[in-house]
């Protein structure tokens, strides 16, 4: 009799003691109720702004989402995301009816920490240049299994970002890491499709941040699907008019290969994403790489300075 009152007695301690503990939420549970994930921002660079504080990228004042990406692998292996977050969560002296300097921690504060990135692909063709059974991206690929087990593959990328109760914050982080864009290269130069220098293919990026409040309570956004396309030369930009230039072939290839850019031209935040980069870099880069083609012959000029239309 007295053992089972001592272990009535040692439940009801125990009990107590979980109440009396903070809550924390589960890093598996969504929460958009407290923290949101807007999207990827539009960022800017100002026109001629190569370095220092002018050269900075600055998120559009119009707060654009951009609603996919573009990586060019040839340019780059790795695909940065500005994300604007928002914390919905009430001032803590709003809750409690307390002046700011009676509380012991604002508890409405969200720090992050990273975001949680799975990749799923768009279709299953063996023709895809990424997904061909013995191709290196095929490890980070989340299948249908995977999905029906709730256990996709993915990766943590770590950053941090302070964001007030009742406020937003955007800031940046590479949504498809280097290792997951090096096996893309690999799977694109290994590929035999004669095409494949004007080919693209789509992948989607499957995006969470998490963090947590003040009081330990960790947090996580929603979920967003984020298309990403994936090519190997596609964001060369080509000279339409220049003073004295005509459109002929020739004249083309010599503004492309003169390694010249005009100082109004602003560089992209992050060169290889989204935005058009100029065929001098191009014709600089391929000649670089071209070793890497695997296709004899392979003539730079005539692949990135091509006849005007």
């Amino acid at each position: 009799m007295k053992s089972a009152m001592r272990g009535a007695g040692r439940a009801l301690a125990l009990m107590a003691l979980l109440f009396t503990l903070p809550a924390t939420g589960c890093a598996g549970d969504e929460s958009p109720e407290v923290l949101v994930l807007r999207g990827n921002t539009v960022v800017i660079r100002l026109p001629g702004a190569g370095s220092g504080v002018s050269g900075q990228c600055y998120a559009n004042q119009a707060e654009f989402m951009r609603p996919n990406g573009t990586i060019d692998l040839m340019l780059n292996n790795k695909y940065d995301m500005f994300p604007l977050m928002e914390n919905r969560l009430l001032p803590t002296e709003n809750v409690s009816g307390n002046k700011a300097t009676e509380l012991r921690a604002d508890a409405s504060l969200v720090t992050i920490t990273g975001a949680e990135v799975y990749m799923t692909m768009d279709t299953s063709s063996s023709d895809s240049l990424l997904e061909g059974d013995k191709q290196p991206v095929r490890k980070y690929v989340t299948t249908a299994a995977d999905l029906a087990a709730d256990a996709p593959r993915s990766w943590w990328v770590p950053f941090v970002t302070t964001i007030e109760p009742r406020d937003e914050a955007y800031s940046r982080f590479e949504a498809l890491s280097r290792n997951v864009g090096n096996a893309m290269r690999t799977a694109w130069l290994k590929s035999t499709p004669p095409d494949k220098f004007s080919t693209m293919e789509t992948v989607t990026l499957h995006v969470t941040i998490e963090g947590f409040m003040q009081d330990g309570t960790i947090v996580r956004s929603q979920t967003i699907p984020y298309p990403l396309n994936v090519c190997y030369g596609c964001l060369v930009y080509l000279p339409t008019v220049a003073p004295g230039i005509g459109f002929e072939s020739e004249d083309m290839q010599q503004v492309c290969g003169s390694k010249f850019v005009v100082t109004e031209y602003a560089t992209p935040c992050v060169i290889g994403n989204d935005e058009y980069v100029p065929c001098t870099y191009y014709c600089y880069v391929c000649e670089q790489n071209k070793g890497d083609f695997a296709v004899p012959g392979f003539d730079c000029e005539k692949a990135y300075c091509p006849d005007p239309l």
